[in-house]
């Protein structure tokens, strides 16, 4: 069972992955954010003094690891929802057959 679970686990962290990897590719909307987002990252970088530079990269990437760590578990829970949705219409398409 754990190694369905590891399966599943790494599946769902490649998924994640090659969706954002999608949306940043295809989104118009998504480039363009991020075009803005890195404007101000850089007006912000480019004014602050060395020790404020360190610590705003640092920012950066915790906001990255939470951002990447909340895109799985919306992927998870996603996943998770469709298998339920999946067994629940499962069951009640063939609710009838398994009486008979």
């Amino acid at each position: 069972m754990r190694d369905i679970y590891s399966a599943l686990e790494n599946y769902k962290n490649d998924r994640v992955d090659e969706i954002v990897n999608r949306i940043a590719a295809t989104s118009s909307e998504y480039k363009q954010l991020t075009c803005s987002v890195k404007i101000a990252y850089e007006k912000i970088f480019s004014s602050s003094i060395d020790d404020s530079k360190s610590r705003l990269e640092k920012y950066e990437d915790l906001v990255g690891q939470r951002e990447a760590l909340a895109f799985r578990f919306l992927y998870q829970q996603g996943f998770k929802d469709g298998l339920k949705i999946g067994f629940l219409l499962n069951n009640a398409i063939f609710k009838d057959e398994i009486k008979t």
